[in-house]
């Protein structure tokens, strides 16, 4: 698109443009949505957060069946009406999967329902069934009150920890419920836990929790909706009133109190140090290993998803419902091991065969796959989950995807080395990767194997396992014929 005239130039990176009448809704990546006239190109109108957009990042706009414009953002969805203004918006505490959306990642059925790719997996839609849904303010304790024979003492944000003397004689908690929830009395009072309290010291009435007197110390309320997977907490500290203590005798016994306790803090504290220091570095490991997982698990999901569009948009039913098929098992293995440090290699293995024969699908057979699993190997040895995934992925789009003169070959091998290490290799006659080079983009780097060198490098700083990656080309008569993978596992802990 060309526009006359710096003024009514989009000074944005452009994500997606979307044709509506006589106008483009152009989604870009901080500014929000441009509304272009086709007819001079001149910006009519933008829509942004100023204005109410859900996110200033556009992931995609789809049409409903009622032309409604369906916007997805990386902070929820925004629908517009067919004059562009903002009709209503979701966000994950509506029940969304998650607030961010994956780029293009939007489609529609033949019902009308829309299919949104997120950060947890594919969310379906019926457009008019959430259009018609009331508002909510959603599952939350909204009010305390502390009673004792004096006075009543009322707490409404309970966002900040309530404070209360323990000469109180009972409270009562106010619960909110989500409007579109019908809750019966059984339903939610079977989901609430209060920590340290016997139950039969709790009664409930409608949308209230009455507690007789409470010790002192930290209690917690916890209460899950049978709606959606999330859950309401709060909690109230109990505490002494030293005001009514005697005035010498009170002062002399907490002041021997609160110096019994720095001290034994303080030597605890200087036993303690040293010990933490190790246990920050190993827990600092962890915590990166977990959020390195948390990106490769929608990066692989995004790369299905493209599968699963291309299909739809050839109108090959039949293989479109058997790759959906595969591929939900595939997502429910995704999601089921990214909860865990390690799977086993038969899982990993599971996880290979069900991915490969998407791609085989996705490609309708250009590649032929051989699995070879030596008969020492130990399936339940433990392997950090998608470690092997994206360098199969790298050899199937990189490497087999553009050969011309022979069929694609793909062989993966697991080898026994001794009881403490094994080897991968991932082996292709593709192209090279000078050939491959050649091909790609300028400056281009394939995002997945990042993030796999710097998954290896916090695995490595632990001690369970150690790995060591090399990748080798393969030459027929100085010819490129392809690439081999070659992953050693080393198990440390193992006995």
């Amino acid at each position: 698109m060309s526009v006359p005239n710096n003024k009514n130039r989009i000074k944005s990176e452009v994500r997606n443009i979307f044709e509506h009448h006589n106008h483009a809704l152009v989604g870009t990546y901080k500014n929000g949505i441009f509304i272009v006239d086709l007819k001079n190109y001149k910006v009519i109108k933008q829509i942004s957060e100023f204005n109410g957009l859900s996110d200033n990042s556009i992931a995609s706009q789809i049409l409903d069946n009622d032309g409604n414009i369906w916007i997805s953002t990386f902070n929820g969805i925004t629908i517009l009406d067919q004059t562009y203004k903002i009709k209503n918006k979701f966000y994950e505490y509506h029940g969304l999967p998650s607030r961010e959306f994956n780029t293009d990642a939007a489609s529609k059925d033949e019902e009308g329902n829309l299919y949104f790719g997120t950060l947890n997996g594919l969310t379906k839609i019926n457009p008019k069934k959430l259009l018609s849904r009331q508002s909510t303010h959603g599952l939350h304790f909204t009010e305390l009150e502390i009673y004792n024979k004096n006075r009543t003492e009322t707490f409404s944000d309970l966002r900040v920890t309530p404070e209360i003397f323990s000469d109180h004689d009972s409270l009562k908690v106010s619960v909110n419920f989500p409007d579109f929830y019908k809750h019966r009395f059984d339903d939610w009072a079977s989901t609430l836990k209060i920590d340290g309290i016997p139950e039969k010291n709790i009664r409930i009435n409608e949308n209230d929790i009455y507690i007789d007197k409470l010790a002192r110390g930290n209690h917690q309320f916890t209460l899950n909706s049978l709606a959606n997977p999330y859950k309401e907490i709060f909690s109230i500290n109990i505490k002494r009133d030293y005001t009514k203590i005697s005035g010498t005798i009170g002062l002399i016994l907490f002041i021997s109190t609160l110096s019994y306790f720095i001290f034994r803090n303080r030597i605890e504290k200087l036993k303690l140090e040293e010990q933490q220091k190790s246990l920050v570095k190993t827990r600092m490991a962890e915590l990166e290993l977990t959020a390195l997982r948390s990106q490769m698990n929608p990066h692989f999901i995004f790369n299905a998803l493209g599968s699963v569009q291309y299909f739809i948009q050839t109108e090959k039913t039949e293989k479109a419902d058997s790759f959906l098929t595969d591929f939900a098992k595939l997502m429910r293995k995704i999601l089921e091991s990214s909860k865990s440090k390690f799977i086993s290699i038969k899982e990993e293995i599971e996880l290979l065969e069900l991915y490969i024969g998407l791609e085989k699908m996705r490609f309708e057979n250009m590649f032929n796959f051989e699995l070879i699993v030596d008969p020492e190997i130990d399936p339940d040895n433990p392997l950090p989950p998608m470690l092997i995934q994206p360098f199969v992925e790298n050899a199937i789009n990189h490497g087999l995807y553009h050969l011309t003169e022979r069929t694609g070959h793909l062989v993966i091998k697991f080898i026994h080395i001794d009881d403490h290490n094994m080897e991968c290799i991932i082996q292709d006659n593709g192209i090279g990767r000078i050939a491959s080079g050649k091909l790609s983009k300028p400056n281009h780097k394939s995002r997945g194997l990042e993030i796999v060198k710097d998954r290896i490098k916090t695995i490595n700083s632990q001690a369970d396992i150690k790995l060591e990656i090399n990748t080798e080309d393969i030459y027929d008569k100085e010819q490129a014929y392809g690439t081999k993978v070659i992953i050693k596992v080393k198990y440390e802990g193992l006995n």
